[in-house]
């Protein structure tokens, strides 16, 4: 008897429930993402229009054709690459495991490649208010660098392709056919090996270190 109640109550309370439901009638043009208001362009006289920063730091050593032609990423982790004039430097970026830094502004020319864990520096410790301060740090060590017997001056240095993980960069020689003297390489984010690929150059491999013995 309890049970026949409760399913009575059950199905009355829906009968009235359904009896009672309102509908909206929307319009059949219904845009949920229309502005609610007109934007308008601010007065010039209150903010004069200008395109003054997009000098301001704009992309560099991308190679010509380039810019204009897709959008430049550069929030990247290799960034660095196309914020830097040759004349300056290019400062290290970090694949991970390696860093890697075009070296343009000494000799040996070329991309070098470090390994930085072994020269990790550990530091810190507990500030006058008790609270543990700790930080780790390492600088670039050319451990290896590609480069070029031809490359008796700095080289020409360019980014050229790239996709979501991996940037393409490639160095010439000052001297000779636009793009035949040169080695490129391809950097890509977690690479466990560095290659490059030389077109008309005679390689020239350095390293920091004293090479004993040469297979085995």
């Amino acid at each position: 008897l309890l049970v026949s109640l409760l399913v009575f109550v059950g199905v009355y309370v829906a009968v009235e429930l359904t009896k009672n439901r309102h509908y909206i009638q929307t319009e059949s043009d219904l845009k949920l993402f229309n502005p609610l208001f007109e934007a308008q362009a601010p007065p010039e006289t209150l903010f004069p229009y200008t395109d003054e920063q997009k000098t301001f730091l704009p992309p560099m050593l991308i190679a010509p054709g380039i810019v204009g032609s897709r959008p430049i990423p550069t929030n990247n982790w290799w960034g660095k690459m196309i914020a830097a004039t040759q004349e300056a430097g290019v400062q290290p970026i970090w694949a991970n495991p390696y860093s890697l830094q075009p070296m343009l502004t000494s000799a040996p020319y070329g991309l070098t490649v470090s390994y930085p864990y072994p020269t990790r520096v550990f530091g810190g410790g507990l500030s006058e208010n008790g609270i543990a301060k700790k930080f780790y740090r390492h600088g670039h060590v050319p451990d290896f660098t590609f480069s070029a017997v031809e490359f008796t001056a700095p080289p020409v240095f360019e980014v050229f392709d790239w996709d979501d993980l991996s940037v393409q960069v490639r160095f010439k020689a000052r001297s000779g056919p636009s793009n035949e003297s040169s080695f490129e390489a391809t950097l890509a984010s977690g690479m466990a090996f560095v290659t490059a690929k030389y077109s008309s150059l005679t390689p020239r491999l350095d390293t920091v270190y004293a090479i004993l013995k040469v297979n085995g």
